[in-house]
């Protein structure tokens, strides 16, 4: 850490300034309409067809960056991940209630990697209330069912049952809206399932109990390959190149999620080759990498296949305007990690600028930067939640804020050019991190001392470093993607998982402590700190068992 932080603090200040004067918000919402163009499903031509029109940008507009389109195939995955099926929609539509609701102007009214319709499709729509229950769709299989959770899996057993159509909808996403949901189909399920999977606003589906529909999706499968984009500056990619990333995939428009990631990171990027060029910020020491992929599994793929950063920084949603939502906040790592060279940077340059970004705050699980923790990196996430518009076809750019992009950019910027550059951060960030935890414990000032010794702050207790071990298999999130798991196994963890009384988090946190060597005993008293209630370690013990009855760490 530095010794100094009022003179370190004035670094960081400087070279923000020197930055934030090549930082355009007008030229990052150019980007963010260009990606916004696409429809950028996985698997799908749009995705690729982004990364191309931003692969050409970049090679036209910085010609000293290394520039590459990497192609990944089934044979490049590891055993216990699938990619999605390869898919690609034409036109879709659906009549209910007298209205008709088409493709053209509803994006994601086809669910993403849905089986296309032979001609049109009729049926009465009868709500599903138990959807994990395969006898639900024996009972009603000539009927169109209306899921409203756990789509995924919902969808397979219906699929299963011959069901033929079916109409996803979500509680939680805008009434207004129609919802963004994708069933990462395998290409054996590709083959095997012909129901048609459709999606309505909440306001609009649960009136359509016991009512006709009409469905149409004119879709087609192909094979499964994803595109992930890598631009370097100043030398090889290797594991010391600071990496700045951001899904770059999701339905068109998806503005906020995630075209303002993807945009803000070309503009942090564009910024630090222009001021360096430009003779206002010296070369840095170590090479400065962009990273923008489909979202989990393109990370993994590409981390699995080359070398993972030391440090990583992602960029998820950060440029929905005000007061559509609030700024865009610094997500921190778990105690389970530790702490965060890269958000111990990041905090600084907020303190230095005084900026309109918020943080730091406690670990959000959702986003790329989990596969970074997974592999050992040092990965922390800018995002923007709750956001109104989440995953649906209203995500659009009327909504989003300039201002709040070259904000974003300038800080990414800044962080990403120090990371480079070897500074020594004031550590500021993991004792806020710390103290927000543990203010919400019955015991404070005894939590803090468990999760000060994890962010490496003086002064802590250390954790137990006796009893039986934790050993990673592959992640946690692996079971939400494609993958060569079985239905009845998937569906028996969903109702498992539904029982324990931890946040999704809690699942991550065991994963990031069993590839850093934290015992059993030593993640009980962790989550006693992390996750304060009087049955929070039975409530572990049964995570434990059911992970690790699952394949996806072994306890020793």
């Amino acid at each position: 850490m530095a010794h100094n932080p009022g003179e370190a603090l004035q670094r960081v200040s400087r070279i923000y300034h020197e930055l934030s004067r090549n930082t355009s918000g007008s030229r990052a919402y150019r980007f963010l309409k260009l990606i916004t163009l696409r429809h950028r499903i996985q698997g799908s031509p749009g995705l690729y067809d982004a990364i191309e029109d931003i692969a050409a940008l970049l090679e036209e507009s910085l010609p000293d960056a290394t520039v590459r389109i990497h192609r990944y195939n089934e044979s490049m995955a590891p055993k216990w991940l699938r990619l999605p099926v390869g898919w690609t929609v034409e036109d879709a539509s659906l009549h209910a209630s007298g209205h008709r609701y088409a493709f053209k102007h509803h994006p994601t009214l086809p669910a993403a990697h849905t089986p296309g319709s032979d001609g049109v499709l009729e049926g009465n729509v009868v709500e599903n209330k138990d959807p994990l229950n395969p006898q639900s769709y024996e009972s009603a299989r000539d009927k169109v069912h209306l899921i409203t959770k756990h789509h995924r899996l919902a969808y397979r057993l219906a699929a299963e049952a011959g069901v033929p159509a079916v109409i996803l909808a979500h509680p939680d996403r805008h009434h207004e809206a129609f919802p963004y949901l994708g069933l990462f189909l395998t290409p054996e399920e590709a083959k095997m399932y012909s129901t048609v999977a459709v999606t309505l606003p909440w306001r609009i589906a649960k009136l359509l109990a016991g009512k006709q529909v009409y469905i149409r999706v004119n879709s087609t499968f192909t094979r499964p390959e994803l595109p992930v984009l890598e631009a370097v500056l100043w030398g090889s990619p290797g594991p010391d190149a600071p990496t700045l990333e951001a899904h770059i995939c999701h339905p068109m428009p998806g503005a906020n999620d995630n075209a303002s990631g993807s945009a803000a990171a070309l503009e942090a990027f564009f910024a630090i080759y222009e001021t360096v060029s430009q003779g206002w910020l010296p070369v840095p020491d170590m090479p400065i990498r962009l990273i923008l992929m489909p979202e989990y599994t393109g990370t993994l793929l590409h981390y699995h296949n080359t070398s993972p950063p030391r440090h990583s920084l992602n960029l998820d949603m950060v440029g929905r305007a005000q007061p559509h939502a609030e700024a865009p906040r610094l997500v921190y790592t778990p105690p389970s990690v530790g702490p965060s060279l890269a958000g111990d940077v990041f905090y600084d340059v907020i303190l230095a600028s005084a900026g309109r970004l918020r943080g730091p705050d406690r670990y959000m699980w959702g986003s790329d930067h989990d596969v970074g923790l997974y592999m050992g990196q040092d990965s922390v996430m800018v995002n923007q939640w709750p956001d109104p518009y989440y995953h649906t076809d209203m995500d659009d750019a009327d909504t989003i804020s300039p201002s709040i992009l070259e904000y974003v950019a300038s800080h990414t910027a800044t962080t990403i050019y120090l990371l480079a550059s070897g500074y020594q951060p004031t550590g500021m960030a993991r004792r806020l991190v710390a103290s927000y935890i543990s203010s919400n414990h019955n015991q404070p000032g005894e939590a803090y001392r468990v999760l000060a010794w994890a962010y490496g702050i003086e002064d802590g207790l250390p954790l137990p470093s006796n009893g039986g071990g934790i050993r990673a298999l592959k992640p946690v999130f692996a079971w939400m993607l494609a993958g060569p798991v079985e239905l009845e196994e998937k569906v028996e963890l969903a109702r498992r998982l539904e029982e324990i009384e931890l946040p999704d988090e809690s699942r991550m946190e065991i994963l990031y402590a069993a590839n850093r060597g934290v015992t059993v005993e030593g993640l009980k008293r962790l989550f006693w700190a992390s996750y304060p209630g009087s049955r929070v370690e039975d409530q572990l013990q049964r995570l434990l068992q059911l992970l690790d009855e699952h394949g996806f760490i072994e306890t020793m």
